[in-house]
């Protein structure tokens, strides 16, 4: 007999999977972040096809103008591309957002105008950037951050402050403090000068961090 998959406690975009509720076909019991219980067959789940209750119409929230105009606007552009990341499958970047359980708080999930307000106008030439990368979108300040205890996790950084702060970043400690190799290599404790000389000794010869930092470039 096939073994049946266990999803109990794992989330999928704004929904928690709670218990199997009916076998042959498995349906699994399941909590969306609006409150919402329903049941979910389990390929759906396995598949990544489900990500809401049907509590967010993506497509009705991207068609949702504010009437002031900003719609046009490089923040709305930011606002949704927030959301098609965190809540469509279909999306490119949906795998490192909502496909790994990153969510984006009921306050702005459901209104451009308050992520507008709370973020304030978007700096020439900066990106949105999560603070903690494996933390949600969130204000800090709605009943659902309030509930889950998430803190303001969002900012506007240069592209450069925005690649460093990546979870795929190479990070490295050492001297009692953790960086991404290239902020090591800016240290000037450093005596390498490039990312790759430091991935490779790590990698490739098997060095532990600080001596892979201080390790001065053979002649």
């Amino acid at each position: 007999m096939r073994k049946m998959n266990d999803f109990t406690g794992k989330r999928f975009g704004i929904v928690v999977a709670i218990r199997v509720a009916q076998r042959n076909p498995v349906r699994w019991e399941c909590l969306c972040d609006c409150g919402n219980t329903f049941l979910v067959h389990s390929a759906r789940l396995l598949r990544g096809i489900l990500t809401n209750c049907g509590c967010l119409d993506l497509s009705h929230r991207l068609r949702t103008r504010s009437k002031d105009g900003r719609s046009k606007s490089t923040e709305y552009n930011t606002w949704s591309s927030m959301l098609k990341r965190c809540y469509n499958p279909d999306n490119r970047d949906f795998r490192h957002y909502g496909g790994r359980g990153i969510v984006i708080c009921k306050r702005w999930r459901d209104s451009f105008d308050a992520f507008s307000s709370d973020m304030g106008k978007k700096p020439k030439g900066c990106v949105i950037d999560r603070e903690k990368t494996n933390g949600h979108y969130s204000c800090g300040k709605c009943p659902q951050c309030i509930e889950n205890g998430w803190p303001m996790n969002c900012r506007w950084v240069d592209v450069r402050t925005s690649v460093r702060n990546r979870r795929v970043s190479l990070m490295l400690t050492a001297f009692g403090e953790t960086k991404c190799a290239s902020e090591w290599v800016e240290d000037p404790r450093c005596m390498v000068s490039n990312v790759q000389t430091l991935k490779s000794r790590l990698q490739r010869v098997g060095w532990d961090h600080e001596r892979a930092i201080v390790t001065p470039p053979l002649r």
